[in-house]
């Protein structure tokens, strides 16, 4: 057995400023003990433990230091017996990396699950490289199936059915690829609201984030075991068009998905509307990270909540109105409130060219005119539209899935390649063409997407 140098025990509220108390407890730790070159590691892990704690278990927090001669294990208990999950993210992704990140850090780590709570625990020793911090395997853990029969456990309250009474709603027609970008983004969204209510108090000290990420995390379990029940019976999937170099597409198109509410919990999706809405103004002044949910997200989000509402309260339901929805195709609607970023489209609205340029936003900020020619618009009529007005509605959805995926996480897969789809005229009738997609840097970390068409019909 090493020697054993140090071990040390502190106990942390379940609120956000607790994430540095365990940085700077593990850290005295490791220095008291000679340990020095483990510092920085240890304090990268233990935040990311910690946070993910604050976010998801709200309960108090036990963090434990063990330090030998050969090795430092530090443990997070919490008092909720969810399991952390280790979804597929992008490398700027904002949320989604604490497992990968605590993975590349430490020789080992782990969960140990209990009837009352679990502890997630890293180990460090001369092995581990702070070099490997980015080496992130998107495949060290996936525990989503997990999350979801844990969620259905927790409000089953160990088959009494008298501990709490559930209400049954049912969303029909969730739309499963834009539903699973709009999940991500709210995930995104709620972690880094909870980070910033210190420091933002007077814009968001107002909200209830506990409330608003239970309604989330209930929406999103739910919906998750339609899709799995929905593959596992043998639904279609969706199928982008062939040679399409996307990832999307190996769900059904649509589902039913039940969601049991329990009766106490009703508030909750208001909550996760004002915090979902306080996200949007924050982003929309550049005071988040995270780029502003496009609408097309916010009116399914907004649906979501007020389909639970409205049946909790006896009102029939009502199926998703699908990709014809106002927020798919007005020029501008209540909730496009980014900013248009600071770029010259004098080029493209001079080329002889069939060339379109849209902003983070999903907006067509210039088009030229044989483009305009091309598709049965003006150029001043179409500029100003969102994209999804020249997309086909069967692939409507699927693009701003795709196109969500990429604000939140950085994931390329169309730009810089040559690729084929139809493209909506004003008409209705289609014109396949082959496409070439640049991305354009717009000041202040925005971003336009050029696309050069060419006509192959």
């Amino acid at each position: 057995m090493p020697e054993l140098l140090l071990q040390r025990t502190t106990t942390l509220a379940p609120e956000p400023a607790s994430a540095g108390v365990a940085r700077r407890f593990v850290r005295s730790a490791l220095l008291d003990s000679g340990r020095p070159e483990w510092v920085d590691r240890a304090e990268l892990a233990v935040s990311e433990l910690v946070t993910n704690a604050i976010l998801h278990a709200h309960t108090e927090l036990l963090v434990h230091v063990t330090v030998t001669a050969t090795d430092a294990t530090v443990n997070v208990r919490d008092n909720s017996p969810q399991l952390p999950t280790q979804r597929h993210w992008g490398a700027s992704a904002t949320t989604g990396r604490g497992l990968a990140l605590v993975a590349s850090l430490s020789v080992t780590y782990g969960v140990d699950l209990e009837t009352d709570g679990k502890s997630v625990w890293f180990r460090l020793d001369e092995s581990a490289s702070l070099e490997a911090e980015l080496a992130m395997d998107a495949d060290v853990w996936d525990l989503d199936g997990l999350l979801a029969e844990l969620e259905m456990a927790d409000l089953d309250m160990a088959g009494d059915p008298t501990a709490v009474r559930l209400r049954g709603v049912q969303l029909q027609a969730v739309p499963v690829l834009l539903w699973l970008a709009a999940q991500q983004h709210q995930e995104a969204v709620l972690r880094e609201l909870f980070l910033m209510q210190e420091q933002a108090e007077d814009d968001i000290g107002h909200l209830d984030l506990i409330k608003a990420g239970r309604a989330q995390r209930l929406l999103s379990a739910a919906v998750d075991r339609a899709v799995d029940e929905g593959i596992a019976a043998g639904l279609p999937l969706f199928a982008l068009p062939k040679g399409h170099p996307s990832p999307l597409g190996a769900v059904p198109r649509s589902i039913d998905a039940d969601v049991f509410v329990p009766d106490d919990s009703h508030a909750d999706f208001t909550a996760l509307q004002d915090a979902l809405d306080a996200g949007l103004r924050l982003g929309a002044a550049d005071r988040m990270l995270i780029r502003p949910a496009l609408p097309e997200l916010v009116a399914l989000r907004d649906w979501s909540c007020e389909q639970v509402l409205a049946q909790v309260n006896g009102v029939a339901g009502t199926p998703w109105g699908g990709a014809d929805h106002p927020r798919f195709v007005d020029p501008a609607s209540a909730t496009d409130t980014a900013p248009a970023p600071r770029w010259d489209g004098a080029a493209v609205l001079a080329s002889d060219r069939v060339v379109l340029a849209a902003d983070d936003n999903n907006r067509l900020v210039a088009v030229s005119r044989p483009a305009a020619d091309l598709l049965g618009w003006t150029v001043e009529e179409l500029t100003g539209r969102r994209v999804v007005s020249i997309v086909p509605e069967r692939l409507r959805e699927a693009h701003v899935a795709g196109f969500a995926r990429h604000l939140t996480t950085g994931e390329v897969h169309v730009l810089g390649i040559d690729i084929t789809l139809p493209v909506l005229r004003r008409d209705g009738s289609e014109v396949l063409c082959s496409f070439f997609i640049e991305q354009a840097p717009a000041g202040a970390g925005r971003a336009v997407y050029v696309a050069w068409l060419t006509p192959l019909d």
